[in-house]
């Protein structure tokens, strides 16, 4: 037969075993001509299970699958989760109001910001 007509298979499977557990929740599969993009979350928030020192659970397959690579632009390290953490819990507070400053000053929200920075910044008034 001519390579015309040979079927092309239109459906592959590669199974990685990972280092730990993700998210399945949060798999993003997306693929363009020769490349599979695939977007995974660990699972966990412990300290151990927040690092992995590499992708695969077997180092010696991780090193003989050279065809998968981590898009290091996409990359969350400790600190970046931690911040993220952070942003969303002050976000989750909503719009400041009013609070008491450590000197005793009740500063209400929505007062000119000029003087809320002074104040916060030791100026007093």
């Amino acid at each position: 037969g001519t390579s015309a007509d040979c079927e092309v298979p239109t459906q592959f499977q590669e199974i990685f075993e990972l280092y730990a557990s993700i998210d399945p929740t949060t798999v993003f599969v997306h693929s363009s001509g020769r490349n599979v993009y695939i977007r995974i979350s660990k699972r966990g928030s412990t300290a151990a299970a927040a690092f992995w020192p590499r992708l695969l659970q077997d180092a010696a397959d991780q090193k003989r699958r050279k065809n998968i690579s981590v898009d290091w632009t996409l990359w969350k390290d400790e600190e970046d989760i931690a911040e993220e953490a952070e942003e969303e819990e002050f976000a989750a507070i909503g719009p400041l109001k009013a609070f008491t400053m450590s000197n005793g000053v009740n500063v209400n929200g929505g007062g000119d910001p000029d003087v809320v920075a002074k104040m916060l910044n030791g100026g007093g008034y």
